[in-house]
C-alpha cells in the first residue's frame, strides 16, 4: 500500500516555531513501523523541514509550499492510505481527516469519531452515563471572563484546572490555586483562541494513559502509560513511559468498550486519566495518535504498522519497556546543518530540537528521546547516555 503520511505541525500548518518534537517523533516512528510492513510511506512537510526530513526514513518526501490544507486535499487521492496527525483544537483534525476519508482509506480516526471526543464536556457526557470505573472530576463550563472563572473554581474545589473545551494537549491550559490566579488563566485561554473553556477539579495522583485500537465494537488494548507532567501555572508534557502495570487495568478496558460500542469509534486512540491509588479519573480521549505510541511501538506485538492496517484480532503482547523524555535544551549552543547526522547516530534521539533556527536558546528547544529495554531497570542508563551525547555537541540538556 502506498500510503501519506501528515502531520499538521511539520506540514506547515502553525507556522515553524510551532514544530514539537512529539509531531516530528510520531512522524518518524510511524515512517519506520509502515515501512516495516512493506509499505511505500510518503511524508509530507513544509518545505522548511528540507535538512531535517531526511532523517524521518521515508520512501519519498513531499515538500508542502503554500496553504497545506490545499496542498493536502491533492495528495490524498494520489495514496491508497493516509494516517493524520493534527490537533483537535478549532475543528483542524476533524476537517482534515475528513478531506482525506474522501479521498482514500484513512488508517487513522475518521471524522465521526473525531467529532464524538473533540468535545471536553460531550466525552465527559459519555463517560458519566456509561462508565463503572472511570469517574469524571467536577467541572462548570465557563466563558473567558476571571470573574466566572474564579467563581467556577471556587465551586469546584481548589486547586482547580482551568482549560479549552476542545483543546490538544495543554494549549491554554492553566492551574488555579486561588482567586488571583484566575485573571492569567483567563488570558492564557483567550492567548491560544478561545473564548469559553472549562474548569475541573485538579486530581491528585498518577497522571496515566491508555492507548487502544478501537475498531467498534470491539477495543484492542495496547499499553497502559504513565505520563510525566510538570505541575506549576500550568501543566507541562515531559514525557512517559510503557507498559504500566495498572491493577485495574481491566476496569479500564472495559469502560473503554463500553464507550467505544456506544459510540462506534475507530482508529488509534488515547484516553489521559488520573489514578489516585483507589478510583481512576477519566480527563479526556484524544482521537489521534499520541506521543506514547512512539514508546509503544519499540515493545508491542504483533508491530505498530500491522496493528494499525490489518486491525488484529489478537491480543498484543509487550517485548520489554520503553521510556520517552522530552529534554529542554539549557543553554545557547548554534546548531548548523551538519549536526542533524551526529544527532540521528544516537540511537536514542527521536528527533532533533524544535523549536528549531540558528541558535536554540534556553527553554525554547526541546529534543525527544526514548529508550528500550527487556528490564525496566536498565533504561535510566540509557537515558543518561543520551544525555552525555547530546553534550557532547554542546547540546546541553
Amino acid at each position: 500500500m502506498r500510503v501519506l503520511l501528515l502531520e499538521w505541525a511539520c506540514a506547515g500548518g502553525q507556522g515553524r516555531r510551532a514544530i514539537l518534537p512529539e509531531g516530528f517523533g510520531m512522524l518518524r516512528t510511524l515512517c519506520s513501523a509502515l515501512r516495516a510492513e512493506h509499505h511505500s510511506v510518503t511524508a509530507a512537510v513544509s518545505r522548511n523541514l528540507t535538512n531535517e526530513a531526511r532523517y524521518l526514513g521515508a520512501d519519498d518526501l513531499l515538500f508542502i509550499e503554500g496553504d497545506p490544507m490545499t496542498a493536502a486535499e491533492r495528495l490524498f487521492e494520489q495514496h491508497e492510505g493516509v494516517f493524520v496527525i493534527a490537533p483537535e483544537s478549532h475543528g483542524i483534525l476533524s476537517k482534515v481527516s475528513r478531506s482525506a476519508a474522501s479521498k482514500s482509506r484513512l488508517l487513522s480516526c475518521p471524522p465521526d469519531t473525531i467529532e464524538a471526543f473533540s468535545s471536553k464536556l460531550k466525552a465527559f457526557e459519555l463517560v458519566n452515563k456509561t462508565a463503572s470505573c472511570l469517574k469524571v472530576p467536577e467541572f462548570a463550563e465557563v466563558e473567558a471572563d476571571p470573574r466566572q472563572i474564579a467563581s467556577s473554581s471556587e465551586k469546584v474545589g481548589l486547586p482547580a484546572v482551568v482549560k479549552p473545551a476542545d483543546g490538544a494537549g495543554s494549549e491554554g491550559t492553566s492551574i488555579v490555586r486561588t482567586a488571583s490566579d484566575s485573571r492569567a488563566a483567563c488570558a492564557r485561554l483567550t492567548a491560544s483562541g478561545w473564548r469559553h473553556g472549562i474548569v475541573q477539579k485538579f486530581v491528585q495522583g498518577r497522571h496515566l494513559s491508555a492507548t487502544y485500537v478501537a475498531n467498534a465494537p470491539d477495543v484492542l488494548p495496547l499499553s497502559v502509560n504513565t505520563q510525566s507532567i510538570a505541575v506549576s501555572e500550568t501543566l507541562r508534557y515531559q514525557g512517559g513511559s510503557c507498559p504500566y502495570p495498572l491493577s485495574c487495568q481491566d476496569d479500564v478496558w472495559d469502560d473503554l468498550a463500553k464507550i467505544i460500542n456506544s459510540t462506534g469509534c475507530d482508529g488509534l486512540m488515547g484516553m489521559d486519566f488520573v489514578y489516585d491509588g483507589r478510583d481512576c479519573y477519566f480527563m479526556e480521549i484524544n482521537p489521534r495518535m499520541t506521543t506514547s505510541g512512539i514508546g509503544l511501538s519499540k515493545v508491542v506485538d504483533p508491530p505498530l504498522g500491522r496493528l494499525l492496517v490489518s486491525r488484529c484480532p489478537w491480543q498484543p503482547r509487550h517485548r520489554g519497556f520503553a521510556q520517552w523524555a522530552i529534554l529542554p535544551l539549557r543553554r545557547t549552543a548554534q546548531v548548523a546543518e551538519a549536526l542533524l547526522p551526529r544527532l540521528f547516530e544516537i540511537p536514542a534521539v527521536v528527533s532533533p530540537p524544535f523549536p528549531a533556527g540558528q541558535f536554540y536558546m534556553k527553554d525554547s528547544s526541546k529534543v525527544l528521546v526514548c529508550v528500550s529495554a527487556p528490564d525496566p531497570l536498565e533504561i535510566p542508563a540509557g537515558i543518561e547516555d543520551a544525555r552525555r551525547k547530546l553534550a557532547e555537541m554542546n547540546l546541553v540538556c
